[in-house]
């Protein structure tokens, strides 16, 4: 590594007084990508998506890949000898080193084609530089001994996302998919799905009539169930987590950021035992009821569900440990209990809405960078209740941020006997399908049985009471 380098005047100007040792960097990649620019459009076509301006560590290579980009997009030459007039136009010439410096880029690149290549090693040295300031100025915040903590742990995280983002950048290509490969990959799973002769191409809720709307939850897709408090929000995705990891096998994670890891288990045991929920969180075991508890116990104990219980998660903290459960435990599916408890990563002033949106936008853009189903569960305002017809519509998530807009599938939930103690429709629920972007719309009704904190299937299936077409 060329150390004297660190006292050249056409260095970047970053600031290195803090670091005992010189950042990594690679002048020879810098100029090899600089000379096969110069000497071939094609080539700064295929690093336009790699490499930044400020990926070069030297000041001076900075201005010469700007000028270059400001010529190619206005379609002019961009060789030694254009890039020269234009430097020296901006009485940026001799900055750079002058024509000769130039000239000299051309004369050593061994081949245009290369230069991705050599962008690739470019960005990834300015990466590890990035890491490096991170880990210094997070050092010197410790080191300052800062009164507001979560802010610095904050701040800490976020220098950390914003690295781990810039690590990304550059993957455009691998996010491109000629036609003919995606109908073929398209082709083979609706031939897959055929031959297995179910109408269920996602991962099965196990309740059967919202199975056979919704086909399932699909990758990438994120579910949003609401309800007012006490209509069962809790127990319906726990309902679906036990269903998932139980009969199906498929990894489940679940953040709990209301309940307690306890308090999720108790309601897991006493909807798998059919044991009174009350009773088994005081301790009033019957005689008979021992077996049927160590029977739940054993199988819960076999299931891959994993619960995370921390409190003020947020949608950094949530990403990052999602990613570690796909990689660790191959978790499959994500479910979120509940919205509105999530902290956004910016101050927006009391902002509710504005810190919503982008709890539920980050959200679904965890879903489609894991390809998996994302849950969350969300909290309907009071306006419910105001008015005669308390069913939810979507109208009713309108103040909520961008929630709507960015769900596959939002579901409500409906109990006649929450508000009416004389209901005809006792220990039944509505799940209202109010948006499915890929599918019909409608209702179905579930069993609730209030001492179990259990959703189940009615005994016989019900036919769903409206259809419409999938919405947007």
């Amino acid at each position: 590594m060329q150390d004297k380098l660190i006292n050249d005047s056409r260095t970047s100007p970053l600031d290195t007084s803090r670091l005992q040792r010189i950042p990594p960097y690679n002048i020879e990649a810098e100029e090899s990508l600089l000379g096969a620019m110069l000497i071939s459009r094609d080539a700064v076509s295929s690093v336009l998506e790699i490499a930044k301006s400020d990926d070069f560590y030297r000041k001076s290579n900075q201005l010469i890949f700007d000028a270059i980009l400001e010529l190619f997009s206005k379609g002019e030459p961009s060789d030694p000898i254009t890039i020269a007039d234009h430097l020296k136009k901006k009485g940026m010439l001799e900055e750079v080193g002058g024509k000769t410096f130039i000239h000299s880029l051309i004369s050593n690149i061994p081949l245009a084609a290369n230069a991705e290549y050599y962008a690739r090693i470019v960005r990834n040295h300015s990466i590890l530089r990035k890491l490096i300031y991170a880990a210094t100025d997070i050092a010197t915040m410790g080191y300052e001994v800062p009164e507001d903590l979560v802010a610095t742990v904050d701040k800490a995280q976020e220098l950390i996302f914003s690295i781990y983002q810039d690590l990304n950048q550059g993957n455009s290509k691998n996010s491109v998919s000629v036609m003919k490969d995606i109908v073929s990959e398209v082709y083979e799973e609706v031939e897959m799905l055929h031959e297995a002769g179910s109408d269920v191409s996602g991962i099965p809720s196990g309740y059967i009539d919202f199975d056979h709307i919704t086909s399932g939850f699909h990758k990438s897709d994120l579910t949003v169930i609401a309800a007012r408090p006490g209509m069962g929000k809790t127990s319906l995705v726990l309902g679906m987590a036990m269903n998932i990891a139980l009969k199906e096998k498929i990894p489940v994670a679940v953040f709990s950021l209301e309940m307690s890891k306890h308090q999720v288990a108790q309601r897991l045991m006493s909807a798998q035992s059919r044991i009174n929920l009350q009773r088994l969180r005081d301790g009033k075991i019957r005689e008979n009821e021992w077996t049927k508890l160590a029977s739940a116990i054993e199988k819960l104990a076999e299931c891959k569900l994993y619960v995370d219980d921390s409190a003020f998660l947020t949608v950094m903290d949530l990403r990052s440990r999602a990613r570690m459960m796909v990689s660790t435990y191959g978790i499959k599916m994500i479910i979120v209990d509940y919205l509105q408890l999530m902290q956004s990563t910016s101050n927006y002033r009391g902002n509710k809405v504005q810190e919503i949106t982008e709890i539920s936008q980050n959200l679904k853009g965890i879903a489609k960078e894991l390809d998996i189903p994302v849950i969350a569960v969300s909290q309907l305002s009071r306006e419910v209740e105001k008015r005669e017809n308390k069913r939810p519509q979507l109208a009713d998530l309108r103040e909520s941020g961008s929630i709507e807009q960015d769900a596959d599938l939002v579901v409500f939930i409906y109990r006649d006997e929450y508000y009416d103690e004389n209901s005809q429709r006792k220990g039944e629920a509505d799940l209202i399908i109010a948006k499915h972007r890929n599918g019909p719309i409608g209702k179905v009704k579930l069993q609730f049985n209030q001492r179990y904190a259990l959703f189940s299937n009615l005994t016989e299936s019900h036919q769903v009471e409206k259809r419409g077409e999938g919405n947007v």
